[in-house]
């Protein structure tokens, strides 16, 4: 696993109270899952849908690149 660091804006900022945070993860599910346990259902449900999806709101950049243009 590696160290990554998460940047938060607009209404995940005030969900999570940090623009920031470190956490181990390897893959973007793992770190998703890590945030999860960290900041709870109320983080959960502000980066999913009812249906377990990402909301269209989320955006996700992985070294400055869009990750629904990545595998």
């Amino acid at each position: 696993m590696g160290r990554v660091k998460i940047a938060f804006y607009g209404a995940l900022r005030k969900i999570t109270g940090e623009r920031t945070t470190d956490i181990e993860a390897s893959t973007l599910k793992e770190a998703i899952t890590e945030l999860n346990a960290k900041y709870g259902k109320r983080f959960k449900n502000g980066v999913f849908d009812e249906r377990g999806k990402l909301t269209r709101f989320i955006n996700i950049y992985i070294n400055g690149k869009d990750a629904r243009f990545l595998n």
